[in-house]
């Protein structure tokens, strides 16, 4: 059977042309169309960003202009009528007249009193009706009435201390510490480097050095400051804001707040390389924003439920798949960042780390146990006679004069009674003060010396104690100064404590300086102890300042300036061990150290006069200002005024912490 193909060959091939042609023409049509909304697309966007900038250059306008504003009352007829004014502010909303087309509504959240200062947060937004767009700031400022910590004064001026730890020197802190119950004063001052394990409830650490949280889980602080880099590595967390000067480098895994790195200013003096200047982060924890005039850098996955970050250098990313940011602007984006929810600068204004200027090196206090605030106040002056190779103690004969007066009395060590001269025995056949209640049998002195060592110990366990300071405390409430070392390690005591060397605290004793006592465990006393009349005026504490203070050491030969004080400086080492609990002050001419369980309440300095004057605080200390007064709690020392060209008058400081759009 013949099978015969009737159909004509090639006679399709017109109609295939024609498809060709129409699919390249569909193909053109939408290359053109794509071009063409692209282009449509980036003129908005470019609109859309200039648009941006002018808002947000009148945004930083207004942060400013109500920053001279805050400076005016602050500057107020006197510090009452500033602070009434500056409170009145409190939930407010102003607008600010910059030009006469340019209106900013200034949104003030809170007023809020932070030790000796006055903490601001506003959110200041500009409107643009022209280009029909706005930018948001919430800014934050402090308002300083005087010097906090770092101020430098005339001869004979004071310096004061109002937060709860403030350390001249570097800063250990190998155990834990917890400034949960210290209130507004929950705030490290470091004039050095800060590396800290386990911190909680820290409002503030400022150091104009370097800062290193390593802690493990449940290790927080609120806002970190350092003249220097930050590392924020284990399980820590700056939950707020952490400004370096130079670079930030985060480990931990755990949720931030807003990182802010490098200082145009400082770079541009030379204070600081660029170089230098970064943000690298190497976990996944939450971030939430980042702001450096440099680079950013993510590693090791990236940050997850990142913000914001503006980089004024390069953006590198751990690959193209990364998106877990709300934005990101840069000068630069590396190859391997996703294309999305990204732009330029465009002019925006990258914000600056700020300068911790709270604390200074060059600004150390004088501590000096010889000096006359302190010396002039003790009741009871222990030093060792080297001609008559005995102990004797100096007692102030009377307070009506500005001059004190001496009255020398030999020790019977071993009852605790002052005498004019000693038995064979070496004690009071003829007692004329009592130093000390009626004792137990222990088979040791009441006080002991060691002239070897310079080392003065006290050591008494009395039988009638209630909880808190007792009616019959250890020793007659008072100011004692000890030339010499001195140890502490058994008793109950209600006074204060100088030394011109070293002091080495803990064991079963328990401290309280008489202002933290009260009036019913110092005044009261008339049965048992004879308390001397500066500390004490009908059954009322006189608020004795240096009564605020539990435990000082360190002295020096000259202390005309803080360079002729620590030229010779002797001593100021305070170590406590064991378990430890003061109630009272610490200020260590020195350092200070600790290895046990310490509870205190009061504040702690360490001046770093001496040499090896890092401070380290091992196992746990506790902090706590809990039925406490600001009078109590703040310590006030002499100025290292030889040293500048004149006195200072301290006036209003208003100042902007931080800073971030919302």
């Amino acid at each position: 059977m013949t099978i015969e193909n009737k159909q004509i060959a090639n006679a399709q091939q017109g109609f295939a042309t024609v498809l060709i042609v129409l699919l390249v023409g569909l193909a053109v049509a939408v290359s053109a169309l794509g071009t063409a909304y692209y282009i449509n697309m980036s003129q908005k966007s470019l609109v859309a960003s200039h648009a941006l900038t002018n808002a947000q250059s009148g945004a930083w306008t207004g942060v400013e202009v109500f920053r001279k504003y805050l400076e005016i009352l602050a500057k107020g007829s006197s510090k009452s009528e500033a602070i009434k004014a500056i409170n009145a502010l409190n939930g407010n909303i102003l607008k600010l007249n910059i030009e006469s087309s340019t209106v900013i509504e200034v949104n003030i959240k809170e007023v809020v009193p932070d030790s000796e200062q006055y903490r601001v947060t506003a959110d200041i937004q500009n409107i643009s009706d022209k280009s029909d767009s706005s930018s948001t700031i919430q800014a934050v400022y402090e308002i300083s009435f005087n010097s906090a910590s770092s101020s430098t004064g005339s001869p004979g001026s004071t310096i004061t201390f109002s937060n709860a730890m403030n350390f001249y020197g570097d800063l250990d802190i190998s155990g834990s510490v917890d400034l949960s119950s210290a209130g507004d004063g929950a705030v490290i001052n470091v004039a050095g480097n800060f590396s800290g394990n386990t911190v909680k409830g820290v409002k503030r650490i400022n150091s104009i050095g370097s800062v290193s949280l390593t802690g493990g889980y449940g290790t927080g602080v609120e806002q970190v400051y350092s003249n220097k880099y930050i590392i924020i590595g284990g399980s820590a967390a700056v939950t707020d804001v952490a400004s370096a000067l130079q670079y930030i480098r985060m480990t931990s895994a755990q949720s931030q707040g807003d990182f802010y790195a490098g200082n145009s200013q400082k770079i541009a003096s030379g204070q600081i390389e660029k170089d230098d200047v970064y943000v690298k982060i190497e976990s996944s924890g939450p971030i939430r924003s980042i702001n450096t005039l440099n680079n950013i850098s993510f590693n090791n996955g990236g940050s997850k439920l990142l913000g914001t970050a503006i980089a004024g250098g390069a953006i590198k990313c751990p690959g193209t798949w990364w998106n877990d940011y709300t934005s990101m602007r840069a000068l630069i984006f590396e190859n391997n960042c996703s294309t999305t929810k990204r732009s330029g600068l465009d002019g925006i204004k990258i914000l600056d780390a700020i300068e911790v200027t709270e604390i200074a090196a060059d600004t150390r206090p004088i501590v000096n146990a010889l000096a006359s605030q302190y010396k002039d106040s003790a009741q009871y002056i222990f030093y060792y006679d080297s001609n008559d190779k005995v102990e004797k103690v100096d007692v102030r004969d009377s307070f009506s004069s500005s001059t004190p007066t001496y009255i020398t009395y030999q020790l019977d060590k071993k009852n605790g009674f002052l005498c004019k001269t000693l038995n064979a025995s070496k004690q009071c056949s003829t007692p004329v003060i009592k130093l000390a209640p009626k004792l137990k049998s222990q088979g040791t002195d009441f006080i002991q010396y060691d002239q070897s060592k310079k080392l003065w110990t006290v050591t008494e366990s009395s039988p009638n104690w209630s909880d808190g300071a007792s009616v019959t405390p250890s020793l007659v409430p008072s100011i004692v100064l000890f030339d010499g070392n001195l140890k502490l390690g058994l008793g109950k005591f209600t006074n204060t404590f100088l030394t011109t060397g070293d002091i080495t605290y803990g064991g079963s004793v328990n401290l309280y300086a008489p202002n933290y006592a009260g009036d019913d465990k110092v005044c009261k006393l008339s049965s048992v102890y004879n308390v001397q009349p500066n500390l004490c005026s009908a059954g009322r504490l006189t608020n004795l300042p240096v009564a605020n203070i539990a435990l000082l050491a360190g002295s020096c030969a000259d202390d005309s300036s803080v360079s002729k004080c620590s030229a010779s400086y002797t001593g100021g080492i305070i170590t406590l061990t064991n378990t430890a609990n003061i109630e009272g002050n610490i200020i260590a001419g020195n350092k200070l150290d600790t290895s046990g369980k310490t509870n205190i309440k009061g504040s702690m300095l360490a001046a770093a006069l001496g040499r090896n004057n890092e401070s380290k605080l091992g196992a746990s200390t506790t902090i706590d200002f809990n039925g406490t007064t600001n009078e109590n709690t703040t310590i006030t020392l002499p100025s290292n005024g030889g040293e500048d060209d004149g006195g200072q008058t301290i006036t209003p400081k208003v100042k902007m912490k931080w800073a971030r759009y919302i």
